[in-house]
């Protein structure tokens, strides 16, 4: 009778614990039960919102290399960074075509208006949207890194996820 009751107790534990609700790897319940949460959901929330980042880091990645199709690949992530993962969305996707348009202008300036290099032609344009390309892979990179440290840093369970 003991080794059965022991056996039943085994199986008890080992059923209890398969049945703990992992969410990428991570431990939802636990979490929960460990921490200061206010629900499980808003511990999805938070995982959810890495999982979207991974994508858009994916997504940026994969951004072709040529111009102009790069600049558009590149708003598109932008976009969908500042509208998904910060509060103000709206607000956000226009100060990033503010950002947009201003780089451009700068860039335009300094590639298309020289006077030394006066007249400057069509390459004036290409060296623009170059150099805007390159300000904007800079920019959605650090939109990133700053995303996935603020993250990390509000929860650490994310170095649990896979």
């Amino acid at each position: 009778m003991k080794k059965f009751i022991i056996i039943f107790g085994v199986f008890l534990a080992l059923v209890t614990n398969a049945r703990a609700e992992l969410y990428h790897g991570i431990d939802i319940d636990a979490v929960y039960n460990n921490s200061d949460w206010s629900s499980k959901e808003k511990i999805k929330e938070l995982i959810d919102d890495y999982t979207l980042l991974l994508e858009y880091e994916k997504e940026f990645k994969n951004c072709p290399d040529v111009l102009p199709d790069v600049l558009g690949c590149y708003d598109k992530v932008a976009e969908k960074i500042v509208t998904n993962l910060f509060v103000y969305p709206e607000h956000n996707v226009k100060e990033y075509k503010q950002l947009k348009k201003a780089l451009s202008d700068a860039y335009g300036l300094k590639n298309c208006r020289n006077k030394y290099a006066w007249p400057s032609g069509h390459m004036c344009d290409i060296d623009r949207a170059s150099d805007l390309a390159d300000s904007l892979k800079k920019y959605i990179q650090d939109l990133i890194d700053f995303s996935k440290e603020k993250m990390f840093t509000y929860s650490p369970i994310l170095k649990e996820y896979k």
